[in-house]
């Protein structure tokens, strides 16, 4: 278990990329300092994005380790899962589903009545990526809740997703200009939609922690960022920015 984090878009990603190359299982939760619009690691960028006016807003710009379809992550908590195939299944929809599970378990604790995006073929359209709800992903109400994305690297692999807390829709219409409010509210949901409220994050994340362990039968350890580890993940931020 690592420490939760506050910090840019650039940091957390080359954290994420960290946790890929280490040997291990790790398990970490983090926020945003700042909105970051994130594409996926082979997504192009697409005309329904206007980047000049995410960044004039103070939007931050990076790119994913992981696939997928852009996220704005703002008013959410994240995840962040890495292990190794095995103990994992070496199935890349396995591995999702089986991180998934403790993510969904965990939300049904807090009271949402969440449950697994439908299954079957997904071929993603546009941009978003919480426009359409794969079947590894949690919806409530048949409305996206969790967006996830996974990479690979050898036998290692890297889970990380946003769990939506509350929406932002001026800062939403700056980055897609095309998409109104009604159509974000009929695609995707929040915890602060779900529930009334939005739960505190340390509580949340804690009750994420406690279905982790559950799910795989293991008790947590914490370990502590080193200096080593910050040096490493600060030379690679760079590189995740757009």
């Amino acid at each position: 278990m690592l420490p939760f984090l506050v910090d840019s878009g650039a940091c957390q990603m080359a954290a994420d990329q960290w946790m890929l190359e280490q040997p291990g299982t790790y398990l970490r939760f983090y926020q945003w300092n700042n909105p970051t619009l994130s594409l996926g690691r082979n997504q192009p960028l697409d005309p329904e994005m206007d980047l000049k006016a995410a960044r004039a807003a103070g939007v931050e710009l990076v790119r994913r380790a992981t696939g997928g379809q852009a996220v704005l992550h703002h008013l959410e908590l994240t995840y962040s899962f890495a292990s190794s195939t095995p103990p994992f299944p070496r199935s890349i929809l396995e591995s999702y589903q089986a991180v998934r599970q403790p993510v969904l378990t965990g939300l049904q604790r807090m009271g949402l009545a969440a449950r697994p995006g439908l299954e079957g073929k997904f071929r993603p359209t546009g941009s978003v990526c919480f426009s359409q709800a794969q079947g590894h992903e949690v919806v409530v109400g048949g409305k996206k809740l969790v967006g996830s994305a996974q990479r690979r690297k050898g036998n290692r692999f890297l889970q990380h997703g946003s769990i939506l807390l509350d929406q932002d829709f001026l800062l939403l219409a700056q980055v897609w200009p095309g998409k109104t409010k009604e159509s974000w509210k009929s695609e995707t949901t929040t915890v602060k939609e779900a529930l009334g409220e939005v739960p505190g994050v340390p509580g949340l994340a804690a009750c994420l922690t406690e279905e982790f362990c559950a799910q795989f039968q293991v008790q947590p350890t914490h370990r502590d960022w080193t200096q080593e580890d910050w040096d490493w993940i600060k030379s690679q931020s760079p590189s995740f920015c757009l």
